[in-house]
């Protein structure tokens, strides 16, 4: 395995050159000095609409691959990237990001997701860390203060998720995906700006996570009422258990506090453990989409979820040594590799169980964007190399 290991950091280095190659290629518009979003087809959308979800995804590419490789070509996309959010996205009036641009670059969708404004936070953040422009830390600082100002509800106890432009709220279930990438990019604002008050609301969201929305057998809730029970949805989407393994040990890192580090742990390994034995396909490889409320299994398999699952497994198997954790792994890596990952070009976008391709309906449905293909390689090539570390000494 440890050949395999060595191998699969190699193969995910060539994979940042691939990926954010395409990217500059397809998605870059130098005559217009803007990001074209491009569908899960990977080409432009027809339309022309402008997604900040994408924008905001393709500033962190760009920024963490360039504190990977020190390759100067991605810090100037990055810089690109950078001043066609402040150029184009952010809300001068009432704060906040832009859902989405129509083509000229007005306005398409102007209320507010705590999901896309906390993707804002991350790129910045990890942008700030590559470039130490001190505008985009302001940036990020000023979206934590206006999610922090309008999205935590003290009656609840939590944070809710949807929001007209001017920041009223809109009635909604508590949402997974808000915890998680609120968790992510408080943690990465945290690693640009160590600040004791953002470290108090990081772990205000793990506890949360802990304690509401994960379940005894070791997955999560997909959304809860805001009394914090359990809506009709009882699915097991297993990419998002993974995503939340990596996530909350990397946040656990930043809050360094010795009477959570051990529940933190045992509970991001249980949950790689739970994926290990629920979520892989015994008879092709890869992780199954999600496990439905009725008990039935989703069983076709999309590039994100195959990118977090491995990820997410090889995180746990840096904790607890645990090799089943790493054959899941590796199995999963081998089929990503060979059905999803395409090289020279951005990854296909969703396989059946055996690995054929879906065909693509709806290109907008969901955008593409080069975040879980360069994540993969910007947070496990340096895993690796700390398990060579590690088997050395």
């Amino acid at each position: 395995m440890k050949s395999e290991l060595s191998r699969m950091k190699e193969e995910l280095l060539e994979n940042v050159a691939d990926v954010l190659r395409y990217w500059t290629e397809n998605s870059w518009d130098a005559e217009n000095k803007n990001f074209l979003t491009l569908g899960c087809d990977n080409l432009p959308l027809a339309d022309g609409r402008r997604s900040a979800i994408l924008i905001s995804r393709v500033l962190w590419a760009y920024s963490a691959a360039y504190r990977l490789t020190g390759h100067e070509e991605y810090l100037e996309m990055a810089e690109k990237a950078f001043q066609d959010i402040t150029e184009h996205y952010l809300d001068q009036e009432y704060g906040g990001i832009y859902e989405s641009l129509h083509a000229d670059g007005t306005p398409l969708k102007a209320a507010k997701r705590v999901y896309t404004q906390s993707y804002l936070i991350y790129a910045m953040s990890e942008y700030y860390m590559a470039s130490m422009d001190a505008e985009a830390l302001s940036v990020a600082l000023d979206i934590f203060e206006k999610i922090e100002e309008h999205a935590f509800d003290p009656e609840i106890g939590g944070y809710i998720s949807e929001f007209t432009r001017e920041w009223s709220p809109v009635e909604t279930v508590l949402q997974l995906d808000t915890y998680l990438h609120l968790m992510e990019c408080y943690t990465n604002l945290h690693k640009a700006y160590p600040d004791g008050y953002l470290k108090g609301r990081l772990q205000t969201i793990v506890i949360l996570l802990l304690t509401k929305f994960l379940r005894p057998e070791g997955c999560l809730y997909q959304e809860l009422h805001t009394d914090w029970t359990a809506t009709e949805d009882l699915s097991d989407r297993f990419a998002d258990d993974a995503e939340c393994c990596w996530m909350m040990l990397e946040a656990r890192d930043r809050i360094c506090d010795a009477s959570m580090d051990a529940i933190i742990t045992k509970s991001c390994v249980n949950m790689m453990r739970h994926l290990a034995a629920e979520g892989i396909d015994p008879v092709n490889g890869g992780v199954f989409d999600r496990k439905n409320t009725d008990g039935s299994m989703s069983t076709d398999k999309m590039w994100w979820e195959e990118s977090e699952s491995v990820t997410g497994l090889l995180y746990a198997y840096r904790e607890s040594g645990e090799e089943p954790l790493l054959k899941a792994a590796l199995d999963t890596y081998a089929f990503l590799r060979k059905h999803i990952m395409q090289p020279g070009k951005e990854w296909y976008w969703r396989v059946s169980a055996d690995g054929s391709k879906v065909p693509v309906e709806d290109p907008s449905r969901p955008p593409k964007c080069p975040y879980h293909s360069v994540r993969i390689s910007t947070l496990c090539v340096p895993l690796i190399e700390g398990l060579e570390r590690r088997a050395e000494a």
